[in-house]
């Protein structure tokens, strides 16, 4: 009996990559672009592998339908979607790709900061209808600013060496500190409270790990300069939105760019529907808070795309594969 391998958040460049690169095989290969969910479960019926991104979640009620799945492919770097627990009890093995997007994701972040620090969203509305009023375009050097990097991992890294190009001290919290990082660049380890206090522009480069959601709190807010700017590239949970849309509200908060968002599945026009269709109150409170940043001046909402370039997406799937050959060599890499 052929194995059978489904791929769901998929994309047509992932058919044409796996679909040529999984021919040794033979094996039964399909691919949807929804996510996999509860409801559409029988798409995974027989599968003994399945590669999942963000938008599928992996509960333990889902795992445990499907009892012939014996390895997850996560074509993610974080895996907090996935109940890693649950898939253990079950003896399915869960990969995932902790490389591909370092410098992506880093650029990304300095794309937001730079939209932000310079109103380039504005700028290009004004430019549109010809209706130019400079005095409400005037933004702010990063030369000089205080950068507060939230994780020093391998983006946070990058993160640090672009902030060096730009003259930026840097000012860093991680639980586990990097000795070679702030030796080699223009940076120094503290705590939270005081990057809190010291930082005119705080990034988010830590992993979700439900410990440690909305680690950036009203009570973190109060703890920041007035007018800082927040910029998450991470994970939307880290950031409590409710009280993201006060201060930003009350103008204590400069502005915040944000690629990822509790409840971003509602970005989706398909998502809002359904949610009005199936009310669920915390969803509605999402929606609202959404709808209140994006009508913010100071505020730039982009979908989860910061990952998303032609060399980080080669380097998923190319990952990815290793993962799932390595899997069948019964020498999985990897392995979270």
């Amino acid at each position: 009996m052929k194995n059978r391998f489904v791929f769901f958040d998929s994309t047509p460049t992932d058919r044409r990559y796996f679909t040529q690169h999984l021919a040794a095989f033979n094996a039964e290969l399909s691919f949807y672009q929804e996510p996999l969910t509860e409801q559409n479960i029988e798409l995974a019926r027989d599968a003994s592998v399945i590669s999942v991104h963000v938008p599928s979640k992996i509960t333990a009620a889902l795992l445990h339908s499907l009892p012939q799945v014996k390895f997850i492919a996560a074509r993610t770097t974080g895996y907090d979607n996935i109940d890693v627990q649950a898939a253990k009890h079950a003896n399915i093995i869960v990969s995932n790709v902790p490389r591909y997007g370092e410098n992506t994701v880093a650029e990304y972040t300095f794309m937001l900061l730079l939209a932000l620090s310079r109103k380039i969203v504005p700028s290009i509305e004004q430019g549109k209808s010809g209706n130019i009023d400079h005095t409400t375009l005037t933004g702010f050097d990063l030369n000089g600013k205080t950068l507060g990097v939230i994780g020093t991992g391998s983006i946070g890294q990058h993160v640090i060496k672009i902030a060096n190009g730009f003259s930026m001290p840097v000012i860093a919290y991680d639980p586990f500190p990097n000795a070679e990082l702030e030796n080699n660049y223009n940076l120094r380890y503290a705590s939270l409270q005081d990057l809190y206090a010291t930082a005119d522009i705080i990034t988010l480069h830590a992993p979700y790990t439900g410990e440690n959601k909305h680690l950036i709190n009203s009570q973190a807010f109060a703890k920041m300069k007035k007018g800082a700017v927040l910029i998450n590239t991470s994970r939307g949970e880290l950031i409590d939105t409710k009280a993201l849309v006060a201060v930003l509200a009350s103008g204590k908060l400069g502005g915040a760019g944000l690629d990822v968002i509790e409840g971003e599945n509602l970005l989706s026009l398909d998502e809002e529907t359904e949610l009005l269709l199936q009310p669920k109150k915390r969803g509605f409170d999402c929606a609202i808070e959404q709808m209140l940043l994006e009508k913010m001046p100071n505020v730039i909402i982009t979908p989860h795309n910061a990952f998303n370039t032609t060399e980080a997406l080669l380097r998923i799937n190319t990952t990815t594969l290793e993962n799932i050959s390595n899997f069948f060599k019964q020498m999985p890499t990897n392995t979270v």
